[in-house]
């Protein structure tokens, strides 16, 4: 699980920008699904162990791990999103005429759904 985790921060070494947003939210999902499946063997494992080494095992860091992978690929995918051209543009014109009128808003919701609607909630 740590070499797993350690070739993931490696991927997140390059710029956002290149590993680009779906393989980005593909592994904040991979990552978080990591965690569950780590704790529920973490669990099990310990209720298998007598208790004097069940005493012994710690998954606490490794599971935390994917924790720390899966937050590291969400602020990279906060980047991607913001480093948008488009995105850019309709910040642009925020507190401008088109966002009295309520243009700019709509359309910001409408995109900002479109890129978090890839990343499991």
């Amino acid at each position: 699980m740590i070499d797993f985790q350690a070739a993931e921060k490696k991927r997140l070494e390059e710029p956002a920008s290149e590993i680009g947003l779906e393989p980005l939210c593909a592994m904040i999902n991979n990552n978080l699904r990591c965690y569950d499946l780590a704790m529920e063997l973490s669990n099990s494992t310990i209720e298998a162990l007598p208790q004097n080494y069940a005493e012994q095992v710690n998954f606490e860091d490794t599971c935390k791990g994917f924790l720390e992978v899966a937050k590291e690929a969400v602020h990279q995918t906060v980047s991607v999103i913001f480093e948008d051209p488009g995105v850019q543009e309709l910040l642009l014109k925020l507190y401008q005429k088109e966002w009295s009128e309520g243009q700019v808003t709509e359309y910001l919701i409408a995109t900002f759904g479109d890129y978090f609607g890839d990343v499991k909630m």
